[in-house]
């Protein structure tokens, strides 16, 4: 099966990369896969693929919180010492946002999906 055919184009998988990556930003990155995971399921059956990328996709992409206080402990923890104020962290965390957005296809592509059978 070839998961970059016609039936589901890969702007499709970048669009659902960049929608669940700004959602994990106010939401818990479990929440988020836990909420999209079961749906996708069903997309991927529904348009006869191998539902894997789709989901490794997704939970990849959920991890690219890096704008809030709220999107890792580790915001939290560096946010909590009071030298850095919301605005700092969302212009450092969108860069690397964008960079995350931009390269994570690229990886997806040329890498995971030559590397392995599932797909």
């Amino acid at each position: 099966m070839d998961c970059f055919r016609p039936g589901i184009p890969q702007e499709f998988i970048i669009f659902l990369c960049v929608v669940v990556s700004v959602i994990t930003e106010a939401v818990s990155n479990f929440v988020v896969v836990a909420a999209f995971m079961p749906a996708l399921v069903g997309v991927a059956d529904t348009v006869n693929m191998n539902p894997l990328f789709i989901l490794m996709a997704v939970a990849l992409s959920s991890s690219l919180a890096f704008m809030l206080p709220s999107g890792t402990p580790p915001n939290a923890l560096v946010f909590s010492t009071n030298y850095l104020e919301t605005k700092d962290m969302v212009k450092a965390g969108l860069v690397v946002k964008i960079i995350g957005i931009i390269i994570f296809p690229i990886v997806m592509y040329f890498i995971a999906r030559p590397l392995s059978p599932l797909f």
